[in-house]
């Protein structure tokens, strides 16, 4: 049976945060009430059990795109990359990239050439031991780093210089940027709170590294936070705090808690009381593993049945929509992908190792074949591309600019 709606987004308007004092009641896993709801159904014409591997359920990059780059990252004596498991772009157009399997944040020029490593790992204090993640601090232009290990933020300036750290004694699973004086961690405990006790999920802290706020509270496992690593996005210094078990995706105004939209799922609905990814899994349920916004579009990356899918939704027209699992590149360059990194003003952002993209000139025949089903066209500047990328050492950024 075809599934008739997977998502319907809602802004919330006007909603006022309850947040006063610490130790505050706020929610996100209940749906604000007055609220003005905004709907935007969004209709799959395809299932995805059954479809998965049909024609249906992709699409041509040239439908949504109207040009793709490349960016090759350049490799020195000193560092060279594994994989990116995290990437942003700063405010001068520079990315800041993670690998966390060589434990090294590095940043690279606009058109990809080194410019320096973000401090180093190691055991002294200016060194971290494990980068599990970074934010980029929108507001003191600075790179905050979460060395898990040690229970501690390390702070270093653009050009990886170690500015100060803030050990905190918390167990945290991520962290956001709220401005420039608080940051906000989302706790990973191992243990349910004793009885008649009450823990919280979020800590807001100061740049001294003290707690001055305390939210989400809970009393069992039940209503605890999942540990999720990319809980906190910041889009042009505006954070947006996407707890996939939850709906409501939130901001904050100073140390007050504010609903942004609510995401409904209708019948694929998480259930309120579940909070773990694997039961989450179960049936259809629908959870948001990425909301980014842009000048014009949301755009998502939804998960069902362990399938990940794209959804663009144009904020001038609510009921256009579009979701697709895997994109044919019929635009420039010809590899394509089905996951998406990272979104930046209007352009969605891809990873590519280079024995990926020899992997598809290796099948050239078959790649060309399905661009062409699609009236698409292989020219030989594609193929020449291809080969000059596949010589690259370090990983290579796809750059889609929407349409």
């Amino acid at each position: 049976m075809y599934m008739r709606y997977i998502a319907i987004i809602t802004m919330l308007i006007g909603f006022q945060s309850c947040v006063k004092n610490v130790n505050d009641s706020f929610n996100p896993y209940d749906r604000p009430e007055d609220s003005t709801i905004i709907a935007i159904p969004i209709e799959i014409p395809f299932d995805l059990e059954k479809d998965k591997f049909s024609e249906a359920v992709r699409f041509c990059y040239s439908d949504i795109f109207s040009n793709v780059d490349y960016i090759k990252l350049s490799d020195t004596q000193d560092i060279s990359l594994g994989s990116i498991d995290k990437f942003e772009v700063l405010k001068d157009e520079s990315i800041v990239v993670l690998d966390r399997t060589n434990g090294c944040i590095c940043r690279f020029d606009s058109v990809g050439h080194f410019l320096n490593q973000i401090g180093q790992r190691g055991h002294a204090g200016d060194e971290y031991i494990t980068a599990e993640d970074f934010q980029y601090d929108y507001f003191n232009e600075e790179i905050v780093i979460n060395d898990r290990n040690s229970g501690a933020l390390k702070i270093y300036d653009l050009d990886g210089r170690y500015k100060r750290s803030l050990t905190l004694g918390l167990y945290f699973s991520s962290f956001g940027v709220i401005s420039k004086d608080y940051y906000v961690v989302n706790m990973d405990y191992s243990e349910s709170p004793e009885e008649g006790e009450t823990s919280y999920n979020l800590k807001i802290i100061d740049r001294n590294g003290d707690v001055v706020k305390e939210l989400v509270p809970y009393t069992s496992s039940e209503h605890q936070n999942f540990v999720w690593e990319e809980m906190f996005k910041n889009s042009n210094g505006v954070l947006i705090c996407n707890d996939y078990c939850s709906s409501l995706l939130f901001t904050f105004i100073g140390l007050e808690t504010k609903p942004m939209y609510y995401l409904d799922f209708e019948e694929n609905m998480i259930p309120n009381k579940i909070r773990s990814s694997r039961e989450a899994n179960i049936g259809k349920k629908v959870i948001c593993r990425k909301f980014y916004e842009t000048d014009s579009y949301f755009i998502l990356l939804l998960e069902q049945k362990s399938m990940l899918l794209t959804c663009i939704i144009d904020k001038q027209n609510l009921s256009k929509s579009f979701i697709k699992l895997k994109g044919y590149n019929d635009v420039k360059g010809i590899v394509g992908r089905q996951l998406f990194s990272y979104v930046h003003n209007n352009k969605i952002y891809y990873i590519f190792d280079p024995y990926e993209i020899q992997g598809f000139l290796d099948n050239i025949d078959n790649e060309r074949a399905k661009i062409e089903r699609r009236n698409g066209n292989v020219t030989p500047q594609d193929i020449e591309l291809l080969k000059d990328l596949s010589k690259n050492v370090n990983p290579i950024i796809q750059i889609c600019t929407m349409k």
